[in-house]
């Protein structure tokens, strides 16, 4: 999507094998500047494997990775420059305060004392978390956990952010606090995202929707697109005793069909369960 020179990310016949088995099989997509991705995919679908290459952590087997125009395996160095990586599980030291983690993550972008202290400072006033940062980790919820895992993320302003299921595990007071957060810093700075989730009603952050299933990209477009081509809402009718259900892709098509039944004695508009939209992408393929 999009012209080489607005891409943050291109991905072009990307494989990664073990042995027999091909976790990626030949899988391209780009990703904008400025855009946010969600990366879906049952679990060993292959978007952990994609997401620790993108990482420069894994090494692929076979095609071309390249991330703020830089090559992967040529400018690794440069790569982690330019991204921030938040992992599920969590690896911030919980006996340190909130500052001790940042600092320490800072330090070794910037060697410089004064340097970190700013760059601290602005990344915890973006995401409000300047009130925790004399906190011990271990006394903070897991919400806050995950907002300052971002924050170490982010500490020294790359241009992609990577989440590998950010919100998992987290109830869902938690999960909004931690999208508030990535939303609000999106807009702010023009931050490129790219995120898996198991989670289907974190779908509606992104611009994009990228699937994945057995290895392969299934499906990239646009979300709004993609919603229309696989999303249909339910409209069931009792008429005259007798039960009917229709299929559509908007409300408005629901009306009408509303309208020609001036004798119906109930009626239930069911719209789209994002949970079924994986498995309707995954028919589809």
């Amino acid at each position: 999507m999009g012209d080489s020179m607005n891409n943050m990310i291109e991905v072009k016949d990307l494989c990664k094998q073990y042995k027999k088995f091909k976790a990626i099989d030949n899988i391209s997509f780009t990703l904008q500047k400025g855009k946010t991705l969600a990366f879906l995919g049952l679990n060993g679908a292959g978007k952990s494997t994609t997401l620790n290459i993108l990482s420069t952590l894994l090494n692929q087997s076979s095609g071309s990775v390249k991330i703020a125009n830089y090559n992967l395996n040529n400018n690794n160095i440069n790569i982690k420059k330019n991204i921030g990586v938040v992992f599920q599980k969590n690896t911030l030291d919980l006996d340190f305060t909130v500052y001790q983690n940042l600092y320490q993550r800072s330090y070794l972008y910037f060697q410089n004392h004064n340097q970190c202290i700013s760059e601290i400072n602005r990344i915890c006033v973006l995401l409000n978390i300047t009130h925790l940062l004399k906190k011990p980790l271990k006394n903070c919820s897991g919400g806050q956990i995950r907002i300052i895992q971002i924050a170490r993320a982010l500490v020294h302003s790359p241009k992609l952010l990577i989440l590998d299921e950010p919100t998992q595990g987290l109830d869902p007071s938690a999960r909004k606090l931690v999208w508030d957060s990535i939303i609000k810093i999106q807009k702010q700075t023009n931050l490129t995202i790219f995120y898996s989730t198991h989670y289907m009603e974190e779908v509606k952050y992104a611009d994009e929707i990228c699937c994945i299933n057995d290895g392969k990209i299934i499906v990239h477009d646009e979300l709004k697109t993609v919603m229309n081509k696989f999303s249909k809402q339910k409209l069931i009718i009792e008429d005259n005793n007798i039960t009917k259900t229709f299929s559509f892709d908007n409300p408005k098509s629901a009306i009408n069909e509303l309208n020609k039944h001036p004798s119906l004695t109930n009626f239930w508009y069911i719209d789209i369960l994002l949970d079924e939209l994986f498995h309707q992408i995954s028919k589809e393929f």
